[in-house]
């Protein structure tokens, strides 16, 4: 049920590969299931189906066994379908304490090349931060965490839904012997 192409995730794919990791691509829940337990990571990148409380479950054993879970959101409208929105996502996210927000984050003073392309450099001292000054997110959203937030925009950042400047959270990570981390 992701909408994202095998195009979109090509540069993650190639630096995965060159630091040695095998990755797969799967397109159903079966496919990925018969992989979860060789598998050290699993990337969910913008669902558009609901997970079922099997597979949350699922997917949150795969963590307490010590293995990664990254769960990205992108709001740009050709991954996002009226009515639907953010619920595909957080039906999952939630259970791991992240709720992923509608609408997307702009800055009209810093940003890369277009309002909708955010400088981040605000970070938590952390292992998936450590020498990290600044990223640059396309289209992202803000992240609601309870203080599992690891990266935060600048407080000219505003939200497309809120329409007020904020630091907007947009990476979180949550520990649970492995680690869910999501990226708005």
């Amino acid at each position: 049920g992701n909408l994202v192409s095998y195009w979109d995730l090509e540069v993650l794919a190639r630096e995965l590969v060159l630091r040695n990791m095998t990755i797969s691509f799967v397109t159903s829940w079966s496919s990925l299931e018969s992989k979860l337990d060789s598998a050290a990571a699993v990337i969910i990148a913008a669902p558009t189906i609901e997970y079922s409380e099997e597979q949350v479950k699922r997917l949150k054993s795969f963590v307490e066994t010590g293995k990664t879970l990254v769960i990205m959101y992108d709001p740009a409208e050709e991954y996002v379908r009226i009515p639907d929105l953010t619920w595909p996502v957080n039906s999952l996210s939630t259970r791991f304490g992240v709720f992923f927000n509608s609408g997307y984050l702009y800055d009209e003073e810093k940003f890369f090349g277009m309002y909708r392309n955010i400088y981040v450099e605000g970070f938590r001292n952390h292992t998936l931060t450590v020498n990290v000054s600044r990223i640059v997110l396309f289209t992202s959203t803000g992240i609601c965490s309870a203080g599992k937030g690891v990266a935060w925009t600048f407080n000219t950042t505003f939200s497309s839904v809120a329409e007020r400047p904020n630091k907007y959270e947009v990476i979180s990570v949550v520990d649970l012997n492995g680690a869910v981390i999501a990226i708005g």
